[in-house]
């Protein structure tokens, strides 16, 4: 649901580069027309995904600043940019920016600037709830959990 919300655009820089991180780069590039995605990581030597660029976390506020799309899958306990620098470097902008903030606790305050479009994820509950589902993977997962059940 991440990568359909920021769908469509160029370029994504992904922040974190753990599962969740990971989920969203191989959905994204799993698009029609796949962006081009910077993952921007506290510890760049940790980011296996292939193609893509990397970038070290002190570039976070650069990547808000340029991208028209910032996801942010970290597992930080705390804001990764304060309330005050995320308001600044979003709002110095000349051009729209999709926030969509995958953490919890939330990485960053909803930006208060009309350029600026930002998700969290109980709004990407609410957008998969929103997706039609599809028959036949209930079927699937009733004979996957048969299937278990016969194994065991």
């Amino acid at each position: 649901v991440a990568a359909q919300a920021v769908g469509g655009i160029e370029q994504v820089a992904v922040l974190g580069s753990g599962t969740m991180a990971n989920a969203v780069i191989l959905n994204l590039r799993g698009l029609p027309a796949p962006p081009e995605i910077t993952v921007v990581a506290r510890s760049p030597e940790k980011v296996t995904a292939e193609g893509v660029a990397v970038w070290s976390f002190d570039r976070a506020e650069e990547a808000l600043r340029t991208f028209p799309a910032v996801v942010s899958a970290t597992s930080a306990k705390t804001r990764v940019i304060s309330d005050e620098m995320l308001e600044a470097t979003v709002g110095a902008r000349s051009t729209p920016i999709t926030i969509v903030d995958m953490a919890m606790p939330p990485d960053f305050r909803p930006p208060a600037v009309a350029h600026a479009r930002y998700l969290n994820i109980d709004d990407l509950a609410r957008m998969a709830d929103r997706r039609p589902r599809r028959d036949d993977a209930d079927v699937l997962v009733q004979n996957a959990a048969a299937d278990a059940h016969r194994r065991f």
